[in-house]
């Protein structure tokens, strides 16, 4: 998962599309984030350190995250909106 912060004009489908291009150019297939999870403001200490452990542990659990979650769809290829119905399909198809 990669949290990103800035404008909302980011989950646009053009800014997904191209968010999505950039990793596929120049990461490898590893390293490419499975999940988007865009926040309002990062969190960092006094020292500029990002707070992390409270995503971690929030994961993906819808029930615990307020902000949007998009994931790289398997069939489509492109982020989508993580929602209950989604995230279900996902989980199934993945037990398979």
């Amino acid at each position: 998962m990669a949290a990103l912060n800035g404008p909302e004009e980011l989950q646009s489908r053009e800014k997904l599309d191209a968010i999505q291009a950039l990793c596929e150019k120049e990461l490898p297939g590893y390293a490419r984030p499975m999940f988007l999870r865009f926040l309002p403001s990062m969190e960092v200490t006094s020292t500029f350190k990002h707070q992390k452990v409270q995503l971690r542990n929030d994961g993906i659990d819808l029930t615990k995250v307020q902000d949007p979650i998009y994931v790289l769809h398997p069939s489509t290829k492109r982020y989508e909106r993580l929602d209950a119905a989604s995230s279900q399909e996902l989980f199934q198809r993945s037990k398979l």
